[in-house]
């Protein structure tokens, strides 16, 4: 369907995040594979039935399972900007996700409270890790806030030893959606270490973190080693919180811990490298020192 490759390219063109694009394109893709049938001939008998189809067709492995309900929801955010887009484009009247997404929201659940590690917690698990290569990834999980695909990005050259600051991307030599996040005397002190071990490292490419095979590494391979350190930890402290740990846990935490330590709302935002929402953030706009300090004066100590 040509409408979603448009939708997709405004999407790029609104700097949205690399995932969030490829999770638009995904579930339009296997959308569109299933109703085959044109933009304006699209209800909301099409998109029941694609929410209620077995999960094979969202690529999963579990192909007799239904959907969860809160995937339900994603889909239909997704489907649902989707249509909201074609109708500012005058190409359809009525977005069919509507009574949809009526009647989900209108299903009582129960909520659990996502898990947010304590510092305690983050720093026992760190003190766990000798090995050089992982304990650098858990660091700067934790330290910088970032996200797993824009740790697997970073190349050397994107750290700057002036400000001990690093300039991330969503993918490798994309300037778009790019911003700066930075370090603690801890953090830069683990890096320093690193960098000084990556340099004995003959590469494929620049990447600041590589594997064993001397190549660039992948988003499952950071994955597996916070899953690897969280399964440790659960067995040596007996603490559930380490159980099914994935690197945007550290990502949940960076952000409670420094709004704890009352960090300013709009460096923060800056940090994590989230959207503007509204016209005040245009007249807020902190200078790279300021979220600098900012941040020094909130990041807890680890180590």
């Amino acid at each position: 369907m040509k409408e979603i490759d448009e939708f997709l390219n405004d999407q790029k063109a609104f700097d949205k995040a690399q995932n969030t694009i490829e999770g638009y394109e995904k579930t339009l893709s296997s959308f569109d594979a299933l109703t085959n049938k044109p933009l304006e001939k699209i209800d909301s008998k099409d998109v029941i039935r694609f929410i209620s189809e077995p999960s094979k067709k969202m690529g999963r492995k579990r192909q007799n399972c239904q959907l969860k309900l809160s995937t339900k929801k994603i889909t239909l955010n997704r489907l649902n900007k989707f249509f909201d887009w074609a109708i500012d484009e005058n190409m359809i009247e009525s977005n069919p996700v509507t009574k949809v997404r009526k009647g989900i929201k209108s299903t009582k659940v129960k909520k659990e409270l996502m898990e947010i590690l304590s510092v305690a917690q983050v720093s026992k698990l760190v003190k766990m890790v000798f090995n050089p290569h992982e304990r650098i990834i858990l660091v700067l999980l934790y330290k910088t806030g970032m996200r797993e695909g824009e740790l697997a990005n970073i190349d050397i050259e994107d750290i700057d030893i002036t400000t001990q600051s690093i300039k991330i991307s969503d993918k490798p030599g994309n300037k778009t959606g790019e911003r700066i996040v930075y370090l603690d005397s801890e953090g830069w002190k683990e890096l320093q270490d690193w960098l000084t071990i990556r340099k004995t490292i003959k590469a494929t490419d620049n990447a600041l973190i590589v594997t064993q095979r001397k190549s660039r590494i992948s988003n499952l391979h950071i994955w597996q080693i916070v899953r690897k350190y969280g399964d440790l930890a659960f067995q040596k402290y007996g603490d559930k919180a380490y159980q099914n740990l994935h690197p945007h846990i550290f990502r949940h935490a960076f952000t409670t811990h420094l709004a704890m330590n009352r960090i300013l709302t709009k460096a923060l935002q800056m940090l994590r490298g989230d959207s503007d929402k509204t016209m005040i953030d245009v007249y807020s706009h902190l200078s790279d020192e300021q979220v600098r300090k900012e941040y020094l004066a909130a990041m807890p100590k680890i180590l």
